[in-house]
């Protein structure tokens, strides 16, 4: 069934692939290469047999999409002590022994519309069984699913936090989870940081994690993804995307300037009926979001003059900017896709 709905992707370019996989670190070097190998061979399989099913270009030229696709960028994998008598039950129901193993994943996911959703999730394992748990914010991870407890209506609900070095990377002696069952606390701490966890709860509540294992493109994803979690229309993969050549779509930056980007949009395409076009720093490609979209019908072949997204802000003289211009159809399908980039005099 999954396998008819979703297809799993790393990479479309198979070395750079390899290339992300060899980053692999941990403390234990050579179990840390064999699992790059392994984990390697294994997605390159996975991706040997997507790519037939992937044809997300139609004859025509637009861009289509029958399966959900589901992009792994990068994982952490590290272990967690817990006091067992302390812990939750749904805890206490995946590990006899307090000892859990935590898988943090950072996963792209485009539906069939076009629409690339951003999102992270933590499988928790202990001896027994484990749960999957997704992201709701900076820190907050949890399971909707009613999960076997003393009460009825228990979470499953994991408080995760980490500090950083100077240089903006993961502390690895400085990563904490707390397991709970109260969904007051998840509402709570939606969206606080490490330093809140340190000055306002401290750590006495918390599991020190250790033997970290970092997998694929794990630590530079979750920086320019800012712990958040977005939805645009370009993956993690696609922050340089070819443009295709489509006949009958004509979309042309004209002028830019410190007051506006102005954009030229000629097409001649039945099924097109909206446009976006969202303007950003080319490293906030990942987290351009979305933008309400004009109607084709009052822009086509007109100048469109695009201010900053900030509209204190001016676009400043010297710096490039990616002009980012997506074509739908009337339901919001995505049929055409173009990035540029352009450098303001």
């Amino acid at each position: 069934m999954f396998e008819r709905l979703y297809t799993t992707k790393m990479s479309a370019d198979k070395k750079s692939l390899q290339k992300r996989f060899s980053k692999i670190r941990s403390k234990n070097g050579r179990i840390s290469r064999l699992m790059a190998i392994f984990m390697s061979v294994a997605v390159l399989i996975t991706i040997t047999c997507a790519t037939i099913v992937m044809a997300a270009v139609g004859s025509d030229g637009l861009e289509y999409w029958d399966k959900n696709e589901v992009y792994i960028l990068g994982s952490m994998k590290l272990s967690v002590d817990v006091e067992l008598e302390k812990a939750p039950q749904w805890i206490k129901d995946i590990s006899s022994n307090g000892k859990l193993t935590l898988m943090i994943n950072k996963i792209d996911t485009r539906a069939t519309s076009g629409l690339v959703t951003h999102s992270n999730s933590a499988k928790i394992s202990g001896d027994i069984g484990s749960e999957t748990l997704t992201r709701s914010g900076t820190s907050s991870y949890y399971n909707t699913e009613l999960v076997k407890s003393d009460k009825e209506y228990d979470w499953a609900v994991m408080l995760f936090s980490y500090g950083t070095t100077d240089k903006g990377d993961i502390d690895t002696d400085n990563i904490y989870a707390y397991f709970t069952t109260n969904y007051d606390e998840l509402s709570r701490y939606i969206g606080v940081d490490y330093d809140f966890f340190k000055k306002e709860i401290g750590f006495e509540k918390f599991s020190k994690g250790y033997d970290i294992q970092y997998i694929g493109d794990y630590e530079e994803a979750e920086k320019m993804y800012n712990n958040g979690i977005y939805v645009n229309y370009f993956t993690y993969f696609e922050n340089k995307y070819n443009n295709r050549e489509v006949e009958n779509i004509d979309i042309n930056i004209i002028r830019a300037d410190n007051g506006f980007i102005t954009v030229k949009p000629n097409i001649d395409i039945v099924k097109a009926s909206k446009l976006q076009v969202y303007i950003c720093e080319p490293n906030q490609i990942y987290r351009s979001g979305t933008i309400k979209p004009y109607k084709l019908s009052e822009v086509n072949g007109t100048e469109i003059k695009i201010p900053n997204m900030h509209l204190s802000e001016k676009y400043e003289s010297g710096k490039t900017y990616a002009v980012l211009s997506v074509v739908t159809d009337d339901y919001d399908n995505v049929l055409y896709r173009q990035q540029d980039y352009v450098n303001i005099p």
